[in-house]
């Protein structure tokens, strides 16, 4: 076969075979290949072995061989054709369905990969606007709590609350000695004094706040409504008051049987001279 058959390899699957002796060419595939070898090594004798081959008595030539096996080829497949003719329709419906499966399995994944994309981006902006819509009513809360704190109102209100408390410490001086309006009133005026005076903090709240400065004061004791509405009118008294009652020497508060008196002398004694609010 090799000295009387040439075989020439095209770009596709298919083998061109050339008969030495007829001078002509032929066209198969590759997959029948090895039975055309087989064919034409029973026709030519092997120069080896001097036996002849079983077909070697035919004078018909290498073409007419490959013909007739190619023919038998044909045959072979159109007998299992009729007798199975449902298997070629099965196969390329098969190939139609494998096909069509991949086409929408790849436009499947392609559409998911979309949906997920717009998704993304769909939660994204509205994370975005939510975040969005939370800081800028953040912002709002932060700058209305900035604008009351910076308010006369909740000034008072933070101080009136530090005064009652003021007041709820000497609460039993009250009930054994039967103090009135001007006794609390002279008694914050001592905590205004100090806030006004070099020696102090300038701060209200920090002034009560002082350790050890006032009788019974904790910065936890309750706000109770009567002494809350004492403090502030007295604290509104005090912010929008012109002059002066009483200088800002008056620094410490008497707690006496007769009433609240300040003095300008924590150690003065009783010829000191003192001063108490007028009611």
């Amino acid at each position: 076969m090799d000295e009387t058959v040439r075989i020439y390899q095209p770009k596709n699957d298919d083998i061109l075979m050339y008969d030495s002796l007829t001078n002509k060419h032929y066209l198969t595939s590759k997959s029948k290949l090895d039975e055309v070898r087989k064919v034409v090594n029973d026709v030519i004798p092997d120069p080896e072995n001097k036996t002849p081959k079983r077909n070697a008595d035919r004078k018909e030539s290498y073409l007419e061989t490959l013909v007739k096996v190619f023919k038998d080829a044909d045959k072979k497949e159109k007998r299992l054709m009729l007798k199975h003719p449902w298997v070629p329709i099965i196969y390329n419906w098969i190939v139609i369905a494998c096909v069509v499966a991949l086409f929408i399995s790849f436009f499947l994944w392609g559409l998911d990969i979309r949906i997920r994309t717009k998704a993304e981006a769909l939660t994204a902006s509205a994370m975005a606007e939510v975040q969005a819509e939370a800081d800028a009513q953040e912002a709002a809360r932060l700058q209305a709590l900035a604008a009351e704190q910076a308010s006369e109102d909740y000034i008072v209100k933070q101080m009136a609350t530090a005064v009652s408390k003021l007041y709820y410490g000497i609460r039993n001086f009250e009930e054994k000695y039967h103090y009135g309006e001007a006794d609390f009133e002279t008694y914050s005026r001592c905590a205004f004094n100090r806030v006004e005076n070099k020696s102090y903090p300038n701060d209200l709240i920090e002034v009560i706040n002082q350790k050890d400065q006032w009788i019974g004061y904790n910065e936890d004791s309750p706000v109770i409504d009567r002494y809350y509405i004492l403090a502030e009118k007295h604290i509104r008294a005090w912010r929008n008051e012109t002059t002066k009652p009483i200088t800002t020497d008056y620094v410490y508060a008497e707690l006496t049987a007769n009433g609240v008196y300040l003095k300008n002398d924590y150690n003065a004694n009783g010829y000191a001279i003192r001063w108490r609010a007028q009611r």
